[in-house]
């Protein structure tokens, strides 16, 4: 028999927060229960609780279900997601220079 006075450990998490930004503007910020984005050598499927990551994003679709079920996808230039205790930044959109 368990103590009543123990904590019931917490429930995983569900859902996570996703805000795809560029430099000039926020193009999506919302809560998901799923995304999947075009990384640098294959696709990565983020869900809830997904372990810390930072990857490179090359152009493509991101696509994602937000937390009342609905689908989007958005088509992005390359850029950077970062991905740490249950929230997702992805910032792409920004010119690289020329290197001669």
């Amino acid at each position: 028999m368990s103590d009543p006075k123990t904590p019931k450990p917490p429930k995983p998490a569900t859902e996570f927060n996703l805000a795809i930004i560029t430099p000039d503007e926020v193009l999506f910020e919302d809560t998901i229960t799923r995304l999947i984005a075009p990384g640098a050598t294959m696709d990565l499927a983020i869900l809830p609780n997904h372990t810390p990551l930072y990857a490179q994003i090359k152009p493509g679709t991101i696509r994602l279900i937000t937390a009342s079920g609905e689908k989007k996808t958005f088509p992005i230039e390359s850029g950077l997601m970062r991905v740490k205790n249950n929230q997702a930044i992805l910032i792409t959109g920004f010119d690289t220079p020329d290197i001669a």
